[in-house]
């Protein structure tokens, strides 16, 4: 139903990063350097929690509730 739940672990991390510009902060929180970084142009959600060794459904979880956030004003 909402956008978010178009985040899968096969998300492009530089597109999805560009749709939903509040994920940034998933990443930086996790002291992930995919913002930033060139290879999240090619990498994949489910490659870069491999390679960080960061389960992929919690992160999942994180980045949707991070979106669905977005455009909303405390």
């Amino acid at each position: 139903m909402s956008r978010s739940n178009a985040i899968t672990g096969e998300s492009n991390v530089d597109e999805l990063m560009t749709q939903f510009p509040a994920t940034v902060n998933v990443f930086v929180h996790r002291r992930m350097l995919c913002p930033g970084c060139l290879a999240a142009r090619f990498e994949t959600l489910e490659e870069v929690c491999r390679i960080y060794r960061i389960p992929l459904q919690p992160m999942l979880a994180e980045l949707r509730v991070a979106a669905n956030r977005e455009g909303t004003s405390a």
